[in-house]
């Protein structure tokens, strides 16, 4: 299961677990993004498991001449993200990382207020704990 992140510039956070790793969800995952980046800031991403073709992401809606791309360990992406965060460059950051603590959460969460910027964290085979589970479980309620 893949269970993505995603906070606001105004620290709302949404919480979504996936199973399902189709063309179609691809294809809105990256539109969403899409929606997200602002002209005058980047967009970044972290340590990605796969990149679509730049066609396709120009497709969907993505400006490439505002993205970067950083390719590394996934261990090391969470060191990666606070720098992207505290550079305050970036509108939204996306980032997939190995683990993410509750205390790590909250300090990228707060970079992440404090930069006025979007964060979305992806996680891989992501194990739930019972509370996410019930919120998981209210969230597609």
């Amino acid at each position: 299961m893949k269970t993505i992140i995603s906070t606001d510039k105004y620290s709302k956070t949404h919480l979504l677990a996936v199973q399902n790793n189709s063309s179609e969800f691809e294809q809105r995952f990256w539109r969403s993004i899409a929606k997200l980046q602002e002209s005058k800031r980047w967009l970044c991403i972290i340590a990605p498991s796969k990149m679509p073709s730049k066609s396709f992401l120009r497709e969907m809606g993505v400006q490439l001449d505002k993205m970067l791309v950083i390719h590394q360990q996934k261990s090391s992406a969470y060191t990666t993200t606070k720098k992207a965060l505290l550079a305050g460059k970036c509108s939204t950051v996306v980032a997939w990382l190995d683990s993410c603590s509750n205390a790590q959460h909250q300090e990228i969460k707060a970079l992440a207020t404090q930069a006025k910027s979007q964060i979305v964290l992806i996680k891989e085979e992501y194990k739930t704990t019972p509370i996410e589970k019930r919120a998981v479980r209210k969230l597609s309620a």
